[in-house]
């Protein structure tokens, strides 16, 4: 953390004090003292202003529809792994299917930067044709890798 606050050139960092003892402390430096374990203070001053890239973005709706959907694309996708850039990088756990209706869900584990998040994509048929979605169940984040996974889930099963 130390090394990254500096870098970046927006803070003036000062050295990192090791068992600093603090007048007021929380229950948790007092577990981890009693425990023998180190606590750490890392005292930073913001000297400028910057841009970072933002990792966690919003709660928008994010789906992507397509005119068809090939099921054995879908039955395939159980244990795919797919690298990208970026550092990202998703895997389909599980592909589901509804019995009463023409529509999945694959269980989905991504990393964006080491940031993993697991949820259902869900694959459903609707007037318009088909639609690939997050389900509402799971809340993921919507990362960069998850908004790639599932463009990359819509592209792979509808190519033929």
């Amino acid at each position: 953390m130390h090394e990254k606050l500096k870098e970046s050139g927006y803070f003036n960092v000062d050295p990192v004090l090791i068992d600093y003892e603090r007048q007021i402390q929380t229950r948790y430096e007092r577990k981890w003292k009693e425990m023998g374990r180190h606590t750490y203070f890392i005292r930073a001053e913001k000297v400028q202003k910057g841009s970072i890239e933002r990792l966690c973005q919003g709660v928008e709706d994010v789906h992507v529809k397509v005119d068809k959907v090939l099921q054995k694309n879908l039955e395939s996708l159980a244990g795919f792994e797919m690298k990208g850039r970026n550092n990202r990088f998703f895997t389909v756990k599980g592909v589901y299917k509804d019995l009463l209706e023409d529509r999945y869900a694959l269980k989905v584990i991504s990393s964006d930067k080491g940031f993993e998040q697991q949820y259902f994509v869900t694959v459903e048929k609707k007037k318009s044709g088909w639609v690939v979605s997050l389900d509402p169940a799971s809340r993921p984040y919507r990362t960069p890798g998850v908004k790639w996974s599932l463009r990359e889930i819509a592209r792979m099963v509808s190519k033929e």
